[in-house]
């Protein structure tokens, strides 16, 4: 009886691996906000404590207009929003996504991703984890 229970206790945890790995926004849960990558810039140029507050480690759906779209080395995607001299920096946390087709500079998307605040420059806000919803 016991090893019945273990197995299937570990079986449980593969499936739910094997369903954050080919599902990465499974783990996410629904976003608390939406806002245009503009307001995200602005609440974090205004008063970056309240928009710690309000952000940081929240799942959002961000939009705006594209400024960039890029791969890394282990062929994960990265895109960007830009108004002004800011950056919103979105990290995929999965590699190709048929998604990702219509995603190219100049055109408009909208992300789920979770805040991590500003970044490594001080005009780029990082949302890591990434998805299209």
């Amino acid at each position: 009886m016991h090893a019945r229970v273990r197995f299937l206790s570990a079986l449980s945890a593969s499936v739910m691996l094997t369903a954050l790995i080919i599902f990465p926004g499974a783990a996410a849960g629904p976003p608390t906000q939406t806002v245009t990558a503009t307001d995200l810039i602005r609440a974090f140029a205004t008063d970056r404590s309240e928009a710690d507050k309000t952000y940081n480690d929240h799942w959002i759906k961000v939009s705006g207009n594209v400024s960039n779209v890029s791969q890394d080395v282990a062929g994960k995607l990265r895109v960007t929003f830009q108004t002004d001299k800011s950056i919103v920096y979105c990290a995929f946390a999965a590699a190709a996504d048929p998604k990702w087709k219509n995603l190219r500079k100049g055109s408009k998307a909208t992300i789920v991703g979770q805040v991590k605040g500003k970044g490594y420059y001080k005009q780029m806000i990082l949302i890591e984890h990434c998805y299209l919803p």
